[in-house]
């Protein structure tokens, strides 16, 4: 919600400038560039796509514990 609210209104925080480091190489990536294209910045998207994972990630570890572990 904070991402879209950002780019709805313009608020967008002024970051350096990625060309040229690992971030910038992941983000000029094709799977960035046609598969993780939620925003318009791409700053968003790579965070998007983080966020996600660190989430997403220790949930499924969980998940599977929680199915395969007897109580």
């Amino acid at each position: 919600m904070i991402f879209i609210t950002l780019e709805a209104t313009g608020w967008i925080p002024k970051y350096r400038d990625i060309d040229g480091t690992l971030f910038g190489r992941i983000v000029e990536s094709p799977m960035f560039s046609e598969w993780f294209t939620f925003y318009e910045t791409q700053h968003f998207n790579l965070l998007t796509v983080f966020f996600g994972i660190c989430f997403l990630v220790p949930e499924i570890i969980r998940a599977i514990r929680n199915v395969f572990v007897s109580k």
